[in-house]
């Protein structure tokens, strides 16, 4: 139940009950999730009243507990003293959704009004109220749960205290009792693995249980000794409250004081405890006075309260299970009372036993509760040197990991925590997955998959998507042995824009096998646990423990992108802009490794760039960066030294510009311009091998197969027809020559629908869909025929005449020009080399191809360019006149998409390419605003044109009519002003009213206000316009490398041959 709702589960139990049975009870039925810890509050019962500056702490502190640890709180449940006190804390928790669980353990004959509650049925009505009857109390209305002892007794409490100590010690389960410590904690981790209750009431795991007591008498003196000595359950007493604590306090201080000062002349220990004992009963006779009181000298002495025998036996037996925390300082203020608490527990798992065993089962004890609070300080403090290390942390390795402990994930690295031997079987990394809250909805995999490391496989797939295939890192068929090491004998590989490149060994011949597509299935022979726990942290959302692995991980920069791009997934599917915050950090340190890289060793730099990581799927930090959008990263100077290599290709960047437009039009003298033989110089060949890079010679691509760097035994000749072979593989000159020809065939289209589209046959009528309005001036005039007048007759003849002489552009022509043949050949090899596009990304992608190719905004316009050309070219060969203008109007709709296309073009200029962009995220602005701007043309166009015009026949034109006057007074066009300025009738005035108020909203708020988005979307993208323009020339460089040598229409005898 919801905490303030002042509803509440109860049950009522006879005193004699199997409390094993409650126990199950509590676990099933009331409560979905094992505590970490259970409070046990007992104390001042009555009219005890805590000072504020006391109360204030203990409250906040006891909240932080319960909220922080999912705490169970048990108390006495009546609404007087303490318990009333620990009732109140539900009222200030700042989370109604997660209510604390409060338990109330009362007596059934102690509560007042019980009656109400021994209604039939399931729900009962219970009216709190104030009895001055002695030996009753109302119940406390914030707890949860009550639990009602029967003992038969009517207005007598303290029925329940032995059921409540009998409860706890099952529920502690012998927690810290060292008999039962490795039992226990082996219960636990195999608990923490499962998320589930056991079927078995004995196997449920044990709970660490601490008692808080506050103030109290003789039957809290009672409890306490109960719970320390027989219960083995630690206890926190609050000096300063009173009574029970001051007297525990005043104990535990003078003991230790007796046993620290060697004045005693003893000879044996016993003889030394007892002396120390009767010191004590005198120096704490008058505090054992004020609570048992005088002596009834009626009661027989076995029957006789005697607090002191009670506390001495404490003291004796279970001294480190007694914590006393004294309030009255001047720094209680600032008490942690979850460090108390855990403190308290910790101490509960000291004791004498110093056997080799028992010492580390105590240690992984301290370490655990450390570990479940979250205090890797406390774990610190508790061990101290290297020796206390040398115990099994697997499983609390594992536990730290569930539960995002970073701090004790890193305190287990530091301390030589054997990864591979934690994760030695790949069931335990599923698991790890398929426990975490992020992974729930891929549960249904576990059973179409045949091996743990197939479910990983799903799972990391999700969110890498189709940037590289993880079944490639963790496939277990395919583990070959130091793959992440380079054999010298393999022949060298790097990739860049999806496209794999290897040298030729310069004395031997091509292997016939190595010219094959290489798999891609490098993998080490054991799973590289660092890399995977790092993608599990990424994907679970555990960012602090994300970066200690990448910090403690190799490939570091492969491994920060690929943060970046689960980040990024992880807030678009999420819609949480923390998740952009971590991508953007992890993108910030893969920028600075690069650029100290790139300081330090710029040709190494460029190599490392474009080699292939067999660890992550064989990506590249390339194209990684480029998937997750790290502009950041792609604007970094290492990686525009590779775009502008790879542009220029061969040609030496020290030639000119002019001199390379020049030798586009004048293509002999290209071979004379410098060339480069070796595009990258690689100083340190072992260093490389060291390091894991394959060397690349990606340029490579863009020479001829045949050609060897350094090879000095070419004629002249032949190494200037070489040249010019380099020339015209150059990405700078295939955009240009793209870039000639594209406005080659602009030029062209723009000739063929202004001069040269003629139609193939004789059509009757020279209109395209004559309008109603003309039908019926047409109608008139026939009718005029009747009329035997000269004008009738010479208009006549006038229309006769005409249809004797046809339109010029309706003459009709034996076939199409030669310009509409030679674009609807171009126009076909652009289609080819689409569908070579489409074929390569087929190659490549492990997804569906035609979304990816669809993806990319100039593919879907080039799609569309090309069908409207071949509708509208199909359409003009149909005999009918509709047709005809049915072809006309689609060419020129699509002659206009092909001038939009070249805007892609744009992007190799610096100070364009970003503006495309600025007019891209215009557009996203305009088309959620262009609904609102429709909304507003309706609301004005329709009654407006309804005023002026009146009630008029249906017809289509009409709604040309009403978006034209309403849509061109947005552009200062007062049409409608013309309409009605000399319109005085009431319809006339009530037009002119809308028209000021559409003009006032549309043209003043509206328009201004559009203009602000954009304004606001300018000065975004402006900041980052180096960035976006560097991250433009990406795709670009990516595509004029991939394009053929021969631009449209030729290229299709690139694709032949």
């Amino acid at each position: 139940p919801h905490n303030k709702s002042h509803q509440a589960d109860f049950i009522r139990v006879p005193d004699n009950i199997n409390v094993n049975y409650v126990k199950e009870f509590l676990y099933r039925y009331c409560f979905h999730e094992r505590p970490s810890l259970v409070i046990s509050i007992t104390g001042g019962a009555k009219d005890f009243e805590m000072k504020p500056k006391i109360l204030r702490p203990f409250r906040r502190g006891l909240l932080k507990v319960a909220r922080t640890t999912g705490a169970w709180i048990i108390t006495g449940g009546m609404n007087t003293g303490i318990m009333k006190l620990v009732g109140e804390i539900v009222q200030i928790n700042p989370d109604p959704s997660r209510p604390i669980p409060l338990i109330g353990i009362a007596t059934w004959g102690y509560v007042s009004g019980h009656e109400q509650l021994d209604a039939p049925g399931i729900h009962a009505y219970y009216s709190k109220f104030l009895s001055n009857k002695k030996g009753e109390a109302p119940l406390e209305s914030n707890h949860t749960n009550f639990i009602f002892v029967d003992d038969g007794s009517d207005r007598r409490h303290g029925g329940e205290i032995v059921f409540r100590s009998k409860l706890e010690e099952v529920i502690s389960g012998g927690f810290f009792s060292s008999k039962t410590q490795t039992n226990a904690l082996t219960l636990y981790r195999s608990f923490s693995v499962t998320q589930s209750l056991p079927t078995d009431s004995s196997d449920i795991v044990p709970v660490p249980v601490v008692l808080i007591v506050v103030e109290g008498g003789p039957n809290t003196v009672r409890t306490v000794k109960e719970a320390v000595v027989e219960n083995n359950i630690p206890a926190v007493l609050l000096e300063g409250t009173g009574r029970c604590c001051d007297l525990f306090a005043k104990a535990l201080h003078l003991y230790k004081e007796h046993y620290q000062h060697g004045e005693l002349a003893n000879e044996t220990l016993i003889n030394r405890d007892e002396e120390i004992k009767n010191k004590l009963r005198e120096e704490l006779k008058d505090a054992v006075y004020a609570i048992d009181g005088p002596s009834d000298p009626t009661t027989p002495t076995n029957k006789r309260n005697d607090s002191f025998e009670l506390v001495y036996e404490c003291l004796h037996k279970r001294r480190n299970f007694l914590n006393v925390i004294n309030l009255n300082s001047r720094d209680s203020i600032e008490l942690d009372f979850g460090l108390i608490i855990l403190k308290a527990l910790l101490n509960a798992t000291s004791g004498s036993d110093t056997s080799k065993q028992n010492m580390q089962c105590k240690l992984e004890k301290q370490l655990y509760l450390a570990l479940e609070w979250d205090r890797v300080d406390i774990a610190k403090d508790f061990v101290k040197n290297d020796a206390d290390w040398n115990i099994n942390l697997r499983e609390l390795f594992l536990l730290a990991l569930r539960r995002n402990r970073t701090a004790f994930v890193e305190l287990f690295l530091d301390h030589d925590s054997s990864l591979m031997n934690i994760f030695n079987d790949p069931s335990e990394l599923r698991e790890l997955y398929m426990a975490t809250d992020e992974m729930k909805e891929y549960h249904g995999l576990s059973g179409e998959c045949n091996t743990p490391l197939q479910v990983i496989h799903k799972v990391i797939q999700q969110f890498v998507e189709d940037h590289f295939e993880i079944t490639d890192v963790l496939s277990p068929a395919s583990m070959t042995p130091n793959s992440e090491l380079i054999n010298e004998n393999d022949d060298e590989i790097s990739i860049c824009c999806g496209r794999k490149h290897y040298r030729k060994p310069p004395d031997n011949e091509y292997n016939s096998n190595v010219q094959t597509e290489r798999s891609t299935t490098d993998t080490v022979t054991h799973i590289n646990v660092e890399k995977e726990l790092f993608l599990w942290s990424i994907i679970a959302g555990r960012r602090d423990l994300a970066l200690l692995l990448w910090s403690r991980g190799k490939n570091k920069i492969c491994a920060a992108l690929i943060a970046k791009l689960i980040y990024q997934i992880h807030a678009h599917r999420k819609n949480d802009n923390s998740y952009y915050e971590s991508a953007d950090e992890f993108e910030n340190l893969a920028v600075q490794i690069l650029d100290k890289l790139n300081q330090t060793n710029a040709a190494l730099c460029r190599q490392a760039i474009i080699r292939q990581i067999p660890a992550y799927g064989n990506a590249n930090w390339l194209e990684l960066a480029v998937a997750a959008d790290a502009k950041h990263f792609i604007a970094q100077r290492a990686i525009q030294t590779i775009f502008r290599e790879i542009w220029f290709g061969s040609i030496d960047q020290r030639v000119t510009n002019r001199a390379i437009v020049f030798s586009t039009f004048m293509l002999w003298y290209s071979g004379f311009l410098s060339y480069q033989n070796e595009l990258v110089k690689i100083e340190d060949k072992t260093a490389l091998h060291n390091d894991s890079i394959k060397k690349s010679y990606l340029y490579e691509k863009s020479m001829s197969k045949t050609v060897y760097i350094g090879d000095r035994c070419k004629t002249k000749i032949t190494q200037y027809f070489s040249n010019i072979g380099k020339f015209v593989r150059a990405p700078y000159i295939k955009y240009l020559y793209n870039l000639y020809f594209h406005v080659i065939f602009l030029l062209l289209f723009s000739y063929l629908i202004l001069c040269d589209f003629f139609p193939l046959y004789d059509f009757q009528e020279y209109e395209c869909g004559p309008s109603q309005d003309s039908k019926a001036d047409k109608d008139s005039v026939t009718a005029n025929d009747n009329n035997p007048s000269i004008i009738n007759h010479t208009s006549s003849n006038n229309q006769y005449n005409a249809s004797k002489s046809k339109p010029y552009g309706f003459q009709r022509r034996n076939k199409p020009s030669n310009i509409e043949i030679l674009l609807a050949i171009w126009v076909f090899t652009l289609l080819c080399e689409e569908i070579r596009q489409l074929w390569s990304i087929k190659s490549q992608s492990n997804g569906n191809p035609i979304m990816t190719y669809l993806k990319t905004f100039w593919n879907k316009l080039d799609v569309l360019s090309i069908i409207l050309f071949f509708v509208g070219f199909i359409l003009r060969f149909i005999p009918a006149s509709e047709c005809f203008c049915a072809a006309r109007i689609v060419l020129s709709i699509d002659l206009s998409l092909w001038f939009i296309r070249s805007l892609d073009m744009f992007a190799s200029v610096r100070r364009l390419g970003p503006k495309l962009v600025m007019i891209s995220e215009m557009v996203n602005d305009m088309k959620f605003f262009i609904l609102v701007f429709f909304v507003f043309i309706l609301a004005f166009g329709i009654p407006f044109y309804a005023l002026v015009h009146g009630v008029k026949k249906f017809s289509w034109h009409m709604l040309r009519e009403i978006g034209s006057i309403a849509y061109w007074q947005i552009f200062g066009e007062l049409m409608a002003l013309e309409t009605v300025k000399d319109n005085y009738s009431a319809t006339g005035y009530a037009a002119s009213i809308l028209l000021a108020a559409y003009m006032f909203i549309l043209a003043i708020l509206l328009v201004n206000l559009l203009i602000a988005m954009f304004s606001n979307t300018f000065d975004r993208l402006h900041v980052n316009a180096d960035r976006i323009w560097k991250f433009q020339r990406y795709s670009l460089v990516c595509e004029y490398l991939a394009r053929p040598a021969l631009p449209p229409p030729f290229i299709f005898c690139s694709h032949r041959w």
